[in-house]
């Protein structure tokens, strides 16, 4: 496996991509390497195989960041009422109509209703196509709020930074730095030191932020984004 492209390096390990997205082991790991299952109510059933959710182009049982924010939006799927096999749809049509391996982590998403929406231009017109419809045009999509957390790279299109707590929060997840760990923007120190070291300095973020050449509210929202992620693990 050659990978010459950092946002597609498996840099992520199910239980880190898991910890990140609020989504427990299993199924990132089932969402990310595919799973097979036979029907326990019959013991005669066929063992019946079901492939990644999102696209892969390597054999990795960790997740790139272009995975991560992929699952991020299967996630929010999910969460906005559809069902397993639609999302499979949308993520497959959405394959199909950008030519893209990961179309989430390239295109800017959009939701309204039940449906979901991407953003396609075509001879300079920009076109929303309902994917849970197959390919129907949306006339009014709503941006979806979880784009605006994520920044796109001007030249390829392809997503290059997540920001959890959203673009005000501080906090951003970038393969360009701490090889992809969640860090204090413009900063490259690690959340996860940060929380450490204010649990270790009686809670003052003051402090913390002064040994650091911070701001106070640098280290608030680190210590907001680890206490977040550890609740919901």
């Amino acid at each position: 496996m050659i990978i010459t492209n950092l946002f597609d390096y498996p840099i992520y390990d199910v239980p880190a991509a898991a910890h990140l997205l609020g989504l427990d082991n299993r199924r990132v790991r089932r969402w990310l390497c595919g799973y097979s299952k036979r029907d326990c109510r019959n013991k005669d059933s066929q063992l019946v195989t079901y492939p990644p959710v999102i696209g892969r182009d390597n054999d990795s049982d960790n997740a790139s960041f272009l995975d991560l924010i992929e699952l991020l939006f299967a996630k929010a799927f999910l969460e906005n009422g559809f069902s397993l096999p639609k999302m499979r749809i949308a993520l497959s049509e959405a394959r199909r109509l950008t030519q893209e391996l990961h179309p989430f982590a390239t295109r800017r998403f959009f939701l309204m209703d039940a449906g979901a929406f991407i953003e396609i231009n075509s001879d300079g017109d920009t076109v929303f196509y309902d994917l849970s419809k197959q390919g129907q045009t949306a006339i009014k999509p709503v941006v979806l709020a979880l784009a605006k957390t994520i920044d796109f790279n001007d030249t390829s299109g392809l997503a290059e930074a997540w920001y959890p707590l959203g673009k005000q929060g501080r906090v951003t997840i970038n393969p360009r730095f701490s090889a992809g760990e969640p860090t204090i923007a413009n900063s490259g120190l690690k959340t996860s030191v940060l929380y450490s070291m204010y649990l270790a300095e009686n809670q003052d973020a003051k402090r913390v932020a002064e040994m650091y050449s911070l701001k106070s509210d640098d280290v608030v929202a680190a210590v907001r984004f680890e206490t977040g992620t550890r609740h919901a693990a």
